[in-house]
């Protein structure tokens, strides 16, 4: 199941020719984003391709995805490192991400298929604008230079 959309249909139909040599048959369907969160929260399929970004390119903003109140997965361990990296001391927080990260790579809820990809298209004259990983660039922090 994927949502409808040209994009989506190539990245599935090369998933699909990609894992037949492997011996694994993909039906490629288009149904719309309800349907498919539906399905998902029923447990009602086989393997779900969902699209997703996230707000900051950090660990502790990917595993917050996939906490036990509210993922399908869930690891009480990796959750108490991150309730302790959330209180502990600033210098002390990197080390208890990496350790619930890495008990999520033991055994990974996701399989992620494709590496991001952002990019900018900025005019000269504008000031402040600087490349950065989460392709964040609150409106803010941005100026247009004056012409001169």
């Amino acid at each position: 199941m994927l949502t409808p959309g040209h994009d989506h249909r190539v990245i599935a139909e090369r998933v699909a020719a990609d894992w037949a040599a492997l011996g694994v048959t993909l039906a490629i369907s288009e149904v719309d984003a309800a349907t498919i969160a539906a399905r998902i929260k029923r447990g009602n399929f086989d393997l779900a391709l969902t699209e997703a970004s996230l707000p900051v390119a950090d660990a502790a903003a990917l595993l917050a995805r996939w906490r036990c109140d509210g993922g399908l997965a869930c690891d009480p361990a990796a959750d108490t490192l991150l309730d302790k990296a959330r209180t502990a001391p600033v210098a002390e927080r990197p080390a208890l991400i990496a350790a619930a990260e890495a008990r999520w790579l033991e055994a990974p809820p996701m399989i992620p298929l494709l590496t991001p990809l952002r990019w900018a298209l900025v005019a000269r004259n504008v000031e402040g604008w600087t490349a950065n990983r989460a392709g964040s660039h609150p409106l803010g922090r941005l100026a247009v230079a004056a012409k001169t």
